[in-house]
Protein backbone atom coordinates (compact mmCIF):
# COMPACT_ATOMS: atom_id res chain seq x y z
CA UNK A 1 0.00 0.00 0.00
CA UNK A 2 1.00 3.47 -0.96
CA UNK A 3 2.72 6.02 2.07
CA UNK A 4 2.93 9.81 2.12
CA UNK A 5 6.25 10.16 2.09
CA UNK A 6 7.24 7.32 -0.95
CA UNK A 7 8.25 8.50 -4.89
CA UNK A 8 5.64 9.84 -7.25
CA UNK A 9 7.28 7.57 -9.60
CA UNK A 10 6.84 4.29 -7.73
CA UNK A 11 3.21 4.91 -8.24
CA UNK A 12 2.55 7.49 -10.74
CA UNK A 13 2.73 6.86 -14.64
CA UNK A 14 6.39 7.46 -15.28
CA UNK A 15 5.73 10.36 -17.35
CA UNK A 16 3.39 12.28 -15.54
CA UNK A 17 5.71 11.48 -12.36
CA UNK A 18 8.83 12.71 -14.27
CA UNK A 19 7.01 16.38 -14.99
CA UNK A 20 6.63 16.89 -11.48
CA UNK A 21 9.80 16.04 -10.74
CA UNK A 22 11.41 17.76 -13.44
CA UNK A 23 9.30 21.00 -13.45
CA UNK A 24 8.24 21.67 -9.66
CA UNK A 25 10.59 19.18 -7.81
CA UNK A 26 7.83 17.40 -6.98
CA UNK A 27 9.05 13.69 -5.63
CA UNK A 28 6.97 12.38 -2.80
CA UNK A 29 3.15 12.11 -2.73
CA UNK A 30 3.18 14.52 0.40
CA UNK A 31 4.74 16.88 -2.04
CA UNK A 32 2.30 16.46 -4.60
CA UNK A 33 -0.70 16.75 -2.41
CA UNK A 34 0.77 20.07 -0.69
CA UNK A 35 0.69 21.62 -4.41
CA UNK A 36 -2.65 20.34 -5.45
CA UNK A 37 -4.07 21.92 -2.60
CA UNK A 38 -2.47 25.12 -2.91
CA UNK A 39 -3.87 25.52 -7.10
CA UNK A 40 -6.87 23.84 -6.52
CA UNK A 41 -9.15 22.61 -9.31
CA UNK A 42 -6.76 23.49 -12.26
CA UNK A 43 -3.74 22.37 -10.45
CA UNK A 44 -2.50 20.66 -13.27
CA UNK A 45 -2.17 23.45 -15.43
CA UNK A 46 0.42 24.82 -13.71
CA UNK A 47 3.28 21.85 -14.90
CA UNK A 48 4.43 22.15 -18.34
CA UNK A 49 2.59 18.72 -20.54
CA UNK A 50 0.59 17.49 -17.98
CA UNK A 51 -2.85 17.20 -19.05
CA UNK A 52 -6.25 16.77 -17.63
CA UNK A 53 -6.16 13.11 -17.92
CA UNK A 54 -3.42 12.33 -16.14
CA UNK A 55 -4.59 14.82 -13.40
CA UNK A 56 -7.44 12.96 -13.38
CA UNK A 57 -5.66 9.59 -13.14
CA UNK A 58 -3.72 11.49 -10.44
CA UNK A 59 -6.63 13.11 -8.20
CA UNK A 60 -8.37 9.00 -8.83
CA UNK A 61 -5.00 7.61 -7.46
CA UNK A 62 -5.30 9.65 -4.30
CA UNK A 63 -9.44 9.52 -3.51
CA UNK A 64 -8.96 5.35 -3.97
CA UNK A 65 -5.95 5.63 -1.23
CA UNK A 66 -7.26 8.29 1.14
CA UNK A 67 -7.46 6.31 3.95
CA UNK A 68 -4.06 4.71 3.97
CA UNK A 69 -2.15 7.94 2.84
CA UNK A 70 -4.28 10.38 5.56
CA UNK A 71 -3.78 12.96 2.65
CA UNK A 72 -6.95 15.19 1.36
CA UNK A 73 -7.41 16.79 -1.96
CA UNK A 74 -8.89 20.47 -1.94
CA UNK A 75 -10.16 20.74 -5.61
CA UNK A 76 -11.94 24.39 -4.92
CA UNK A 77 -11.25 26.66 -7.65
CA UNK A 78 -9.25 28.95 -6.62
CA UNK A 79 -7.02 31.77 -8.73
CA UNK A 80 -3.96 31.38 -9.64
CA UNK A 81 -1.33 31.87 -7.77
CA UNK A 82 1.16 34.26 -9.81
CA UNK A 83 3.51 36.31 -8.45
CA UNK A 84 3.86 40.14 -9.15
CA UNK A 85 3.83 41.04 -12.85
CA UNK A 86 5.94 43.67 -14.01
CA UNK A 87 4.08 45.63 -16.63
CA UNK A 88 6.70 48.04 -18.89
CA UNK A 89 9.36 45.41 -18.43
CA UNK A 90 12.71 45.73 -20.56
CA UNK A 91 13.99 42.21 -20.67
CA UNK A 92 12.80 39.32 -22.22
CA UNK A 93 9.21 39.25 -21.81
CA UNK A 94 5.91 38.24 -23.55
CA UNK A 95 4.69 41.27 -25.68
CA UNK A 96 1.90 41.94 -23.20
CA UNK A 97 4.72 42.84 -20.69
CA UNK A 98 7.53 44.23 -22.67
CA UNK A 99 8.52 47.65 -23.42
CA UNK A 100 11.23 48.20 -25.64
CA UNK A 101 13.64 51.25 -24.67
CA UNK A 102 12.97 54.06 -25.80
CA UNK A 103 16.15 54.55 -28.25
CA UNK A 104 14.73 51.61 -29.94
CA UNK A 105 11.13 51.76 -30.16
CA UNK A 106 11.08 52.73 -33.25
CA UNK A 107 10.06 56.38 -33.01
CA UNK A 108 12.39 57.21 -35.76
CA UNK A 109 13.24 54.30 -37.63
CA UNK A 110 15.66 54.30 -40.74
CA UNK A 111 12.86 52.02 -42.68
CA UNK A 112 9.84 54.04 -41.39
CA UNK A 113 7.51 56.14 -44.29
CA UNK A 114 7.00 59.81 -43.73
CA UNK A 115 5.09 59.83 -40.81
CA UNK A 116 2.28 62.32 -42.25
CA UNK A 117 1.63 59.61 -44.66
CA UNK A 118 0.75 56.56 -42.10
CA UNK A 119 -2.65 55.44 -42.32
CA UNK A 120 -2.15 53.81 -38.53
CA UNK A 121 -2.68 55.98 -35.06
CA UNK A 122 0.82 54.54 -34.23
CA UNK A 123 3.85 56.62 -33.52
CA UNK A 124 6.36 53.80 -32.32
CA UNK A 125 6.71 49.65 -33.47
CA UNK A 126 5.22 48.88 -30.96
CA UNK A 127 2.14 49.74 -31.23
CA UNK A 128 2.00 48.93 -35.19
CA UNK A 129 2.42 45.21 -34.62
CA UNK A 130 -0.39 45.97 -32.09
CA UNK A 131 -2.45 47.16 -34.58
CA UNK A 132 -1.52 43.89 -36.87
CA UNK A 133 -2.29 41.60 -34.15
CA UNK A 134 -5.90 43.27 -33.63
CA UNK A 135 -6.89 42.46 -36.88
CA UNK A 136 -7.63 38.72 -35.44
CA UNK A 137 -9.77 37.57 -32.77
CA UNK A 138 -7.98 37.41 -29.66
CA UNK A 139 -7.47 33.53 -27.93
CA UNK A 140 -7.65 31.86 -31.67
CA UNK A 141 -5.24 29.68 -32.53
CA UNK A 142 -4.37 32.20 -35.65
CA UNK A 143 -3.58 35.41 -32.98
CA UNK A 144 -1.69 32.69 -30.96
CA UNK A 145 0.63 31.78 -33.98
CA UNK A 146 0.98 35.67 -34.83
CA UNK A 147 1.78 36.59 -31.46
CA UNK A 148 4.10 34.29 -31.31
CA UNK A 149 5.78 35.13 -34.46
CA UNK A 150 6.16 38.64 -34.13
CA UNK A 151 7.29 38.42 -30.36
CA UNK A 152 10.29 36.08 -31.25
CA UNK A 153 11.27 38.88 -33.78
CA UNK A 154 10.69 42.13 -31.99
CA UNK A 155 12.84 40.37 -29.00
CA UNK A 156 15.29 39.88 -31.00
CA UNK A 157 15.66 42.72 -32.58
CA UNK A 158 15.86 44.84 -29.85
CA UNK A 159 18.56 42.07 -27.35
CA UNK A 160 20.38 40.32 -30.51
CA UNK A 161 20.36 43.15 -33.09
CA UNK A 162 20.43 46.40 -31.23
CA UNK A 163 17.77 47.98 -33.75
CA UNK A 164 14.04 48.97 -33.89
CA UNK A 165 12.00 46.78 -36.25
CA UNK A 166 11.48 49.80 -38.44
CA UNK A 167 15.58 50.14 -38.65
CA UNK A 168 16.26 46.10 -40.22
CA UNK A 169 17.47 45.28 -43.23
CA UNK A 170 17.36 42.70 -45.45
CA UNK A 171 20.67 41.50 -43.95
CA UNK A 172 19.03 41.48 -40.64
CA UNK A 173 16.18 39.38 -41.87
CA UNK A 174 18.72 37.07 -42.59
CA UNK A 175 20.47 36.59 -39.59
CA UNK A 176 16.97 36.08 -37.75
CA UNK A 177 16.64 33.36 -40.39
CA UNK A 178 19.73 31.38 -38.86
CA UNK A 179 18.73 32.74 -35.66
CA UNK A 180 15.55 30.36 -35.90
CA UNK A 181 18.06 27.68 -36.79
CA UNK A 182 19.91 27.60 -33.27
CA UNK A 183 18.81 30.34 -30.96
CA UNK A 184 21.53 31.63 -29.26
CA UNK A 185 22.27 32.48 -26.00
CA UNK A 186 20.29 29.08 -25.20
CA UNK A 187 19.70 30.87 -21.49
CA UNK A 188 18.06 33.86 -22.62
CA UNK A 189 16.10 32.40 -25.47
CA UNK A 190 15.69 28.70 -24.76
CA UNK A 191 13.11 26.85 -21.70
CA UNK A 192 10.44 24.44 -21.40
CA UNK A 193 6.83 25.70 -21.77
CA UNK A 194 5.09 27.45 -19.42
CA UNK A 195 3.12 30.05 -18.52
CA UNK A 196 3.32 33.65 -19.62
CA UNK A 197 3.08 35.38 -16.39
CA UNK A 198 6.07 33.07 -15.04
CA UNK A 199 9.28 34.66 -14.77
CA UNK A 200 10.75 31.40 -16.05
CA UNK A 201 8.84 32.12 -19.47
CA UNK A 202 11.33 31.60 -22.73
CA UNK A 203 9.82 32.99 -26.69
CA UNK A 204 11.87 29.44 -27.67
CA UNK A 205 11.42 25.71 -26.50
CA UNK A 206 14.43 24.87 -28.48
CA UNK A 207 15.69 25.53 -32.24
CA UNK A 208 12.65 25.33 -35.17
CA UNK A 209 12.21 23.08 -37.59
CA UNK A 210 12.36 23.68 -40.95
CA UNK A 211 8.92 24.07 -41.62
CA UNK A 212 8.54 26.13 -38.61
CA UNK A 213 11.15 28.52 -39.38
CA UNK A 214 9.01 28.98 -42.98
CA UNK A 215 6.21 29.29 -41.34
CA UNK A 216 7.37 32.49 -38.99
CA UNK A 217 9.11 34.11 -42.33
CA UNK A 218 6.10 33.51 -44.40
CA UNK A 219 4.43 35.27 -41.66
CA UNK A 220 6.38 38.04 -40.49
CA UNK A 221 6.97 39.11 -44.24
CA UNK A 222 2.75 39.32 -44.19
CA UNK A 223 3.37 41.87 -40.97
CA UNK A 224 6.05 44.02 -42.59
CA UNK A 225 3.61 43.96 -46.10
CA UNK A 226 0.38 45.02 -44.32
CA UNK A 227 2.36 47.63 -42.50
CA UNK A 228 3.87 48.48 -46.24
CA UNK A 229 0.20 48.85 -47.19
CA UNK A 230 -0.59 51.23 -43.94
CA UNK A 231 2.73 53.44 -44.88
CA UNK A 232 4.26 52.85 -41.52
CA UNK A 233 7.09 51.02 -43.35
CA UNK A 234 8.74 52.19 -46.42
CA UNK A 235 9.34 48.55 -47.80
CA UNK A 236 9.47 44.84 -46.48
CA UNK A 237 13.07 43.58 -45.57
CA UNK A 238 11.58 39.91 -46.01
CA UNK A 239 10.78 40.71 -49.45
CA UNK A 240 14.95 41.18 -50.72
CA UNK A 241 15.23 37.30 -49.04
CA UNK A 242 16.54 34.66 -51.50
CA UNK A 243 14.63 31.73 -52.02
CA UNK A 244 15.19 29.35 -49.64
CA UNK A 245 14.47 25.38 -49.74
CA UNK A 246 13.38 24.44 -46.18
CA UNK A 247 13.78 20.42 -46.81
CA UNK A 248 10.39 17.65 -47.34
CA UNK A 249 7.14 19.09 -46.61
CA UNK A 250 6.22 17.25 -43.53
CA UNK A 251 2.10 17.66 -44.06
CA UNK A 252 1.73 14.21 -46.69
CA UNK A 253 4.01 12.13 -45.16
CA UNK A 254 1.39 12.35 -41.75
CA UNK A 255 -1.92 10.45 -43.84
CA UNK A 256 -2.68 7.87 -42.81
CA UNK A 257 -3.41 5.14 -44.85
CA UNK A 258 -6.24 3.14 -45.28
CA UNK A 259 -5.58 0.12 -43.69
CA UNK A 260 -3.59 1.69 -40.96
CA UNK A 261 -6.83 4.24 -40.27
CA UNK A 262 -8.81 0.71 -40.38
CA UNK A 263 -6.89 -0.37 -37.80
CA UNK A 264 -6.65 2.29 -35.46
CA UNK A 265 -10.72 2.33 -35.94
CA UNK A 266 -10.60 -1.74 -34.74
CA UNK A 267 -8.04 -0.05 -31.83
CA UNK A 268 -10.87 2.27 -30.76
CA UNK A 269 -13.47 -0.10 -30.97
CA UNK A 270 -11.46 -3.32 -28.75
CA UNK A 271 -10.89 -0.18 -26.65
CA UNK A 272 -14.63 1.02 -25.92
CA UNK A 273 -15.97 -2.84 -26.26
CA UNK A 274 -13.79 -4.44 -23.74
CA UNK A 275 -15.61 -6.13 -21.00
CA UNK A 276 -12.89 -6.01 -18.21
CA UNK A 277 -12.34 -2.11 -18.93
CA UNK A 278 -14.23 -0.08 -15.66
CA UNK A 279 -17.79 1.56 -16.45
CA UNK A 280 -16.18 5.01 -16.89
CA UNK A 281 -13.16 3.92 -18.50
CA UNK A 282 -15.11 2.20 -21.69
CA UNK A 283 -17.30 5.20 -21.77
CA UNK A 284 -13.79 7.48 -22.19
CA UNK A 285 -13.17 5.42 -24.72
CA UNK A 286 -16.11 5.35 -26.50
CA UNK A 287 -16.08 9.02 -26.40
CA UNK A 288 -12.75 8.90 -28.55
CA UNK A 289 -14.44 6.73 -30.80
CA UNK A 290 -17.15 9.26 -31.39
CA UNK A 291 -14.62 11.44 -31.97
CA UNK A 292 -12.35 9.82 -34.52
CA UNK A 293 -15.62 9.37 -36.92
CA UNK A 294 -17.21 12.61 -36.06
CA UNK A 295 -13.89 14.38 -37.60
CA UNK A 296 -13.85 11.43 -40.29
CA UNK A 297 -16.95 12.37 -41.36
CA UNK A 298 -17.24 16.10 -41.59
CA UNK A 299 -13.28 17.40 -42.00
CA UNK A 300 -13.56 19.72 -38.97
CA UNK A 301 -10.57 21.06 -38.00
CA UNK A 302 -9.83 20.92 -34.17
CA UNK A 303 -11.17 23.95 -33.12
CA UNK A 304 -14.28 23.76 -34.78
CA UNK A 305 -14.59 20.14 -33.51
CA UNK A 306 -14.41 21.59 -29.91
CA UNK A 307 -17.23 24.58 -30.72
CA UNK A 308 -19.75 22.36 -32.38
CA UNK A 309 -23.03 22.53 -30.62
CA UNK A 310 -26.03 20.75 -31.18
CA UNK A 311 -27.86 23.98 -32.10
CA UNK A 312 -25.49 24.08 -35.29
CA UNK A 313 -27.65 20.68 -36.62
CA UNK A 314 -30.03 21.72 -38.92
CA UNK A 315 -32.46 19.75 -40.36
CA UNK A 316 -33.75 20.36 -44.08
CA UNK A 317 -36.46 18.78 -46.06
CA UNK A 318 -35.71 18.37 -49.58
CA UNK A 319 -37.17 16.76 -52.87
CA UNK A 320 -35.63 13.60 -52.32
CA UNK A 321 -36.00 13.56 -48.12
CA UNK A 322 -34.74 14.87 -45.15
CA UNK A 323 -31.04 16.07 -44.65
CA UNK A 324 -28.93 17.03 -41.37
CA UNK A 325 -26.46 20.01 -42.25
CA UNK A 326 -23.80 21.16 -39.15
CA UNK A 327 -23.59 24.84 -39.69
CA UNK A 328 -19.69 25.80 -38.89
CA UNK A 329 -18.02 29.29 -38.50
CA UNK A 330 -14.26 28.18 -39.58
CA UNK A 331 -11.06 30.62 -40.24
CA UNK A 332 -11.94 33.86 -40.78
CA UNK A 333 -15.51 33.67 -39.85
CA UNK A 334 -16.63 32.43 -42.95
CA UNK A 335 -19.73 30.42 -42.32
CA UNK A 336 -20.27 26.59 -44.60
CA UNK A 337 -22.80 23.94 -43.68
CA UNK A 338 -21.27 20.37 -43.47
CA UNK A 339 -23.33 17.83 -44.44
CA UNK A 340 -23.97 14.77 -41.62
CA UNK A 341 -24.68 11.67 -42.55
CA UNK A 342 -27.87 9.52 -40.81
CA UNK A 343 -25.31 7.08 -39.08
CA UNK A 344 -23.45 10.01 -37.80
CA UNK A 345 -26.86 11.53 -35.84
CA UNK A 346 -27.28 8.00 -34.33
CA UNK A 347 -23.85 8.33 -32.80
CA UNK A 348 -23.84 11.69 -31.68
CA UNK A 349 -27.25 11.20 -29.98
CA UNK A 350 -25.41 7.64 -28.52
CA UNK A 351 -22.65 10.21 -27.25
CA UNK A 352 -25.04 12.24 -25.20
CA UNK A 353 -26.58 9.13 -23.54
CA UNK A 354 -23.05 8.68 -22.47
CA UNK A 355 -22.89 11.54 -20.70
CA UNK A 356 -26.68 11.57 -19.50
CA UNK A 357 -28.14 13.88 -21.51
CA UNK A 358 -31.33 13.72 -24.33
CA UNK A 359 -31.00 13.25 -27.73
CA UNK A 360 -31.08 15.94 -30.99
CA UNK A 361 -33.85 18.04 -30.17
CA UNK A 362 -34.20 17.91 -26.70
CA UNK A 363 -30.54 18.76 -25.60
CA UNK A 364 -29.91 22.19 -24.97
CA UNK A 365 -29.09 23.97 -28.33
CA UNK A 366 -25.80 25.67 -26.43
CA UNK A 367 -24.61 21.72 -25.60
CA UNK A 368 -21.25 20.77 -27.09
CA UNK A 369 -21.94 17.89 -29.46
CA UNK A 370 -17.97 16.68 -28.38
CA UNK A 371 -18.86 17.22 -24.56
CA UNK A 372 -17.36 16.24 -20.97
CA UNK A 373 -17.94 12.65 -19.62
CA UNK A 374 -17.45 13.88 -15.75
CA UNK A 375 -19.23 17.55 -14.49
CA UNK A 376 -21.80 16.20 -17.54
CA UNK A 377 -24.00 18.98 -18.15
CA UNK A 378 -27.39 19.30 -17.76
CA UNK A 379 -30.29 20.01 -20.65
CA UNK A 380 -32.03 23.15 -19.17
CA UNK A 381 -31.49 25.65 -21.41
CA UNK A 382 -30.90 28.26 -18.82
CA UNK A 383 -27.95 26.06 -17.81
CA UNK A 384 -24.77 28.04 -17.57
CA UNK A 385 -22.29 24.80 -17.29
CA UNK A 386 -24.41 24.02 -21.03
CA UNK A 387 -21.90 26.11 -22.41
CA UNK A 388 -18.64 25.07 -21.23
CA UNK A 389 -17.00 23.50 -24.47
CA UNK A 390 -14.29 20.89 -24.43
CA UNK A 391 -10.88 22.73 -24.81
CA UNK A 392 -8.81 22.50 -28.11
CA UNK A 393 -5.56 22.01 -25.82
CA UNK A 394 -8.11 18.73 -23.89
CA UNK A 395 -9.08 17.14 -27.35
CA UNK A 396 -6.03 17.43 -28.65
CA UNK A 397 -3.71 15.50 -25.63
CA UNK A 398 -7.05 13.16 -26.21
CA UNK A 399 -6.33 12.30 -29.30
CA UNK A 400 -2.55 12.03 -28.83
CA UNK A 401 -3.07 10.10 -25.84
CA UNK A 402 -4.94 7.87 -28.17
CA UNK A 403 -2.87 7.18 -30.80
CA UNK A 404 0.76 6.94 -28.29
CA UNK A 405 -1.68 3.87 -27.00
CA UNK A 406 -2.29 2.69 -30.76
CA UNK A 407 1.23 3.06 -31.66
CA UNK A 408 2.52 0.99 -28.59
CA UNK A 409 -0.44 -1.78 -29.39
CA UNK A 410 1.07 -2.57 -33.05
CA UNK A 411 5.06 -1.27 -32.25
CA UNK A 412 5.65 -5.23 -31.78
CA UNK A 413 4.77 -6.27 -34.66
CA UNK A 414 5.12 -3.48 -37.57
CA UNK A 415 7.38 -0.71 -35.88
CA UNK A 416 7.10 1.49 -39.50
CA UNK A 417 3.39 1.76 -38.96
CA UNK A 418 3.63 2.80 -35.03
CA UNK A 419 5.96 5.84 -36.29
CA UNK A 420 3.21 6.47 -38.60
CA UNK A 421 1.14 6.61 -36.23
CA UNK A 422 3.19 8.75 -33.90
CA UNK A 423 3.64 11.86 -36.66
CA UNK A 424 0.07 11.97 -37.61
CA UNK A 425 -0.63 15.16 -37.65
CA UNK A 426 -4.13 16.55 -35.79
CA UNK A 427 -5.08 18.39 -38.99
CA UNK A 428 -5.49 14.27 -40.86
CA UNK A 429 -6.55 12.14 -38.17
CA UNK A 430 -9.42 11.21 -40.48
CA UNK A 431 -8.06 11.17 -43.92
CA UNK A 432 -8.20 7.88 -45.65
CA UNK A 433 -5.52 8.25 -48.61
CA UNK A 434 -7.06 6.30 -52.01
CA UNK A 435 -6.19 7.85 -55.08
CA UNK A 436 -9.35 8.19 -56.84
CA UNK A 437 -9.95 9.93 -60.76
CA UNK A 438 -11.22 13.36 -61.10
CA UNK A 439 -14.91 13.41 -62.78
CA UNK A 440 -16.60 16.26 -64.15
CA UNK A 441 -19.73 17.17 -63.17
CA UNK A 442 -19.47 17.22 -59.36
CA UNK A 443 -20.70 19.72 -57.50
CA UNK A 444 -18.58 20.65 -54.62
CA UNK A 445 -19.56 21.09 -50.79
CA UNK A 446 -16.53 22.55 -49.27
CA UNK A 447 -15.97 21.89 -45.63
CA UNK A 448 -13.02 23.91 -45.67
CA UNK A 449 -10.64 26.24 -47.18
CA UNK A 450 -8.57 25.11 -50.36
CA UNK A 451 -5.88 27.22 -51.55
CA UNK A 452 -2.67 26.64 -53.20
CA UNK A 453 -1.04 29.39 -51.50
CA UNK A 454 -1.50 28.19 -48.05
CA UNK A 455 1.44 27.91 -46.01
CA UNK A 456 0.32 24.33 -45.14
CA UNK A 457 0.15 21.10 -47.74
CA UNK A 458 -2.49 19.43 -45.31
CA UNK A 459 -5.43 18.20 -47.24
CA UNK A 460 -9.22 19.51 -46.33
CA UNK A 461 -12.08 17.44 -46.79
CA UNK A 462 -14.90 18.22 -49.32
CA UNK A 463 -18.13 16.39 -50.58
CA UNK A 464 -19.63 15.42 -53.23
CA UNK A 465 -23.36 14.49 -54.25
CA UNK A 466 -23.10 12.08 -57.06
CA UNK A 467 -25.91 10.93 -58.77
CA UNK A 468 -26.83 6.99 -58.63
CA UNK A 469 -29.65 5.09 -59.76
CA UNK A 470 -32.75 7.55 -60.81
CA UNK A 471 -31.95 11.11 -59.15
CA UNK A 472 -31.33 10.09 -55.69
CA UNK A 473 -27.88 11.32 -54.53
CA UNK A 474 -25.63 9.90 -51.49
CA UNK A 475 -22.74 11.49 -50.06
CA UNK A 476 -19.40 10.76 -50.30
CA UNK A 477 -16.78 12.22 -48.85
CA UNK A 478 -13.60 13.37 -50.18
CA UNK A 479 -10.48 15.22 -49.76
CA UNK A 480 -8.66 17.25 -51.40
CA UNK A 481 -5.04 18.91 -51.74
CA UNK A 482 -4.03 21.64 -53.17
CA UNK A 483 -1.38 20.62 -55.66
CA UNK A 484 0.74 22.91 -58.05
CA UNK A 485 -2.60 25.54 -58.53
CA UNK A 486 -4.99 22.17 -59.29
CA UNK A 487 -6.58 19.54 -57.04
CA UNK A 488 -5.44 16.16 -56.45
CA UNK A 489 -8.75 14.09 -55.87
CA UNK A 490 -8.25 11.54 -52.73
CA UNK A 491 -11.58 9.06 -51.38
CA UNK A 492 -12.46 8.85 -48.18
CA UNK A 493 -15.69 6.60 -47.96
CA UNK A 494 -19.05 6.84 -49.18
CA UNK A 495 -21.26 6.97 -45.49
CA UNK A 496 -25.06 6.72 -46.39
CA UNK A 497 -27.62 7.50 -49.03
Amino acid sequence: MPQPNEACSRWLPAAAAARLAQNENIHSLTQLADFINRHGQRWWSQIPRLGQTSATEIQAFFADHAEVLGLRLDLARKSPARPPVTVGSSDIAPIERFRPPEHLSGQSGSNRAPVARCLLDAGNDFEAILAWLSLYDAGTPTHRTYRKEIERFLLWAIFERGKAISSLTTPDCAEFRRFLEDPQPAERWIGPSGQRWSPQWKPFKGPLKPSSARQAEIILSACCDWLVGQRYLDSNPFAGLSKRGYGRRQGTDRLLSPPLWDYLIGFAERQANNSATPDNKRADHRRTLFILRFAYLTGLRLHELTKARIGDLERLTGYDGDQWWLNVVGKGKVHRQVPIAPQLIDEINAHLRDRQLKSIGYAAPNTPIVGKLRNRLRDAPDDAQSAVFLSESALYQKLKAFFEAAADDIGPTDPVAADKIRRASTHCYAIRMVATPFTKGFRWKSCGTISATKTSPLPRFMYIPIKTRGTKPYWECQVIKALLGGCCIVEATAFGR
